[in-house]
Order: C-alpha cells, then structure tokens, then sequence
C-alpha cells in the first residue's frame, strides 16, 4: 500500500469514528503497542539529550565588552548590553525601532516577537543615560541599530560581529542568545520564578499566563531594577 494510499484510509476511519485528540493519542499509543505493529514500524524513536548552552562567564563578558570600547565601537556594545539586561532574541534586538523605546514609562516595546506575540520589558535606570545619549546621535533613524545603508542589521551579521570581537578577544564564541541565556540564568539563580522571568523572556511555555503581561508588568519592574544591579556588568 502507498502512503497516499494509507493516509486516505486513515482519514476515512477518522472522519468516520471522530474521536477526540486525547482519543486518538491513545488509540495511536495503544497500536504501537501491539507486537505485530512493533515488528513493522519498530521501536518509538528517542530524542537525542538536549545539552545545555555552555553559558559566558562574567569575566568573558567584561573581557568582550571591553574590547568593543576600545575598538571604538559602542553601538555594540550598547546592544550587548541591552541583550544582558533585557534578554531579547537577536531577531527581536534587529527589529526595535526608535518608538519602541520609551523613555518617559521606561520601558521596551517588544514588537512581534517569537510566536507573533507583543511584550514589553523595563529599561535598567542605570542604563537609561547610556540609551538616552546614544538616541540623541541618531535622531533620523527608523531602527535603534542601523547600518550605513540606514537599514536594520541582518540576524547574520550581528552573530558575525560578536564573533569577530571573541576572535579577537581571544574569547570562545558569545554569541547574542548566550547573553540572553545569561540574563535569564542570572535571573532563575536569584530567585525569580518562572512566572517573573516569562514576563521578560517571552517563554510561554504557561501560555494562560500571557493574557496578564500588562498587569503583572509593574509587579516585577521593581525587583527587576534592584536585581540587575546585582550582575555588575
């Protein structure tokens, strides 16, 4: 038989019997239990071990840093910075317009981020000068990191800058999600719950949680802003 063949009759006994998700999750369970099926199609497949991302340490981070100012290139590490107080996705960073920084509210408007969702993420007070000085040099710009070309960086060529500033930091590879995983690890290591840092991170893995970000957002802004003085970077 076919696959098209078997997917038809497959679809025919659905449509026929119209059983539940979890009814037909049991059915298909119960099948591949049987011997007869097992010698046919096998064993179920194992998913190989997720490894955990091998995090920066705070020195390395520093050490990056450092090498992007005395590069003279400060826009980056602004951006690094931001990436380590906000824990935004590279693509997110890229896509931040000018009007998504909002500076009398103090706070970030994530636009469309992972999964189609908006959130928005307060800006470290300490941090705010640094931002408010450096839009004070792009008043024409559309996106908060341009290139010449007045267009937003490519998710590619970001990863390549902070590669090529490792290389020369003599630094293993730190890329943009090592930093959010940085923030997101600092933040569980202090005590957050896994509700606070959703707040910020964008995870939905309890996605009945989401429809309350614009309430929940000025409970945790607090501890965020005394909190992140704690990572001393």
């Amino acid at each position: 038989m076919s696959d098209l063949s078997l997917t038809k009759e497959l679809k025919k006994i659905i449509k026929k019997y119209k059983p539940n998700r979890k009814q037909l999750e049991n059915a298909l369970r119960e099948v591949r239990r049987d011997p007869a099926i097992k010698e046919i199609i096998g064993p179920p497949q194992t998913r190989a071990p997720r490894k955990l991302p091998k995090m920066p340490s705070k020195k390395q981070i520093e050490r990056l840093l450092y090498v992007m100012e005395e590069d003279g290139n400060l826009k980056f590490k602004l951006m690094a910075k931001l990436f380590l107080y906000t824990g935004l996705r590279n693509s997110e960073m890229i896509n931040l317009r000018i009007d998504d920084i909002d500076l009398d509210q103090n706070r970030i408007f994530v636009r469309q981020g992972k999964g189609s969702k908006d959130r928005y993420i307060p800006i470290f007070k300490e941090f705010r000068d640094t931002l408010l000085l450096y839009l004070s040099t792009i008043p024409h710009n559309r996106y908060l990191f341009e290139n010449k070309f007045h267009d937003k960086y490519s998710d590619r060529y970001v990863r390549k800058v902070f590669q090529n500033y490792c290389q020369k930091a003599k630094l293993p590879r730190i890329h943009p999600h090592k930093l959010r995983h940085f923030f997101i690890t600092y933040l569980t290591k202090i005590g957050w719950t896994d509700e606070q840092i959703m707040l910020l991170s964008g995870h939905d893995s309890k996605s009945s949680l989401k429809i309350y970000q614009h309430i929940a957002l000025p409970d945790v802004e607090e501890k965020y802003q005394n909190d992140m003085k704690g990572m001393g970077i």
